[in-house]
């Protein structure tokens, strides 16, 4: 993809300012229809529904907090943040040995194989946009098996390659991992389509609050405090009858 135009130009500056072309290539990605399989997954979730344990609008609301707070927000979103630095300064080793770091950290079967399709799908839809050595070096690991190519790790990458700035990575992760389950929780509970409208809008203040704690951590401040939701997802795959993959 050239890169003819100044708002379209990397930058390695954390402190870089999101312009409008790059967000309009960051709505790209985030969009329901950008081929990723975000809508097969879960990630556990079905679970408590089938347990009845979310039923309504409230209860959902609820759960999406937990799994924000206590999973996304020490975990996933610290390996994005970790990988779009990485990324700024050309480390693909450091981010090979991040892509190990993060399958050794999702301790559910589910959660690995979900998190590492949607990682090579992403990677897959996105290489034919843009000739990037270190993407494309990354890629070549994945083809040869020597990494899994997760999620977390290859948003943070091409957010990086973006030039998007780091808060706006880190928040618009945190705003896909909760709008993708809200999207499957209208179908599976199921929801009005106003009420999952009301859902995304009461997560707003929530991801603003987790943006700004996470600009103060680092990769080595991960932990897994979401431990019924690793249950729920561990139990998935006794489910009688599924909607999604995990």
């Amino acid at each position: 993809m050239s890169k003819n135009h100044n708002d379209l130009t990397p930058h390695s500056n954390t402190e870089a300012t999101t312009t409008n072309g790059q967000m309009l290539q960051l709505l790209h990605i985030l969009d329901s229809a950008f081929p990723i399989g975000g809508y097969t997954h879960s990630f556990g979730m079905e679970t408590f529904i089938q347990d009845e344990a979310i039923t309504n609008e409230h209860e959902l609301v609820e759960y999406l907090s937990s799994y924000l707070t206590n999973s996304v927000a020490t975990g996933d979103a610290l390996f994005v943040q970790e990988a779009y630095q990485r990324a700024s300064q050309s480390e693909l080793e450091q981010l090979i040995e991040l892509d190990h770091r993060c399958h050794a950290f999702k301790i559910t079967e589910e959660a690995r194989k979900g998190s590492a399709m949607m990682g090579r799908q992403f990677i897959k839809t996105v290489t034919p946009l843009h000739n990037d050595a270190q993407f494309e070096a990354f890629r070549e690991r994945l083809k040869q098996k020597q990494i899994d190519g997760h999620y977390p790790v290859v948003f943070g990458m091409y957010t990086s390659l973006l030039g998007v700035s780091i808060d706006v990575a880190v928040s618009t992760f945190l705003y896909s991992s909760m709008n993708s389950l809200i999207t499957n929780a209208v179908r599976a509970i199921p929801l009005g389509q106003q009420a999952g409208v009301r859902t995304v809008h009461a997560m707003f203040p929530l991801i603003s609050e987790l943006t700004k704690t996470i600009q103060s951590q680092t990769i080595d401040d991960i932990a897994n405090n979401a431990l019924l939701i690793d249950i729920s997802s561990m139990n998935h795959q006794f489910l009688r009858s599924r909607l999604f993959i995990s």
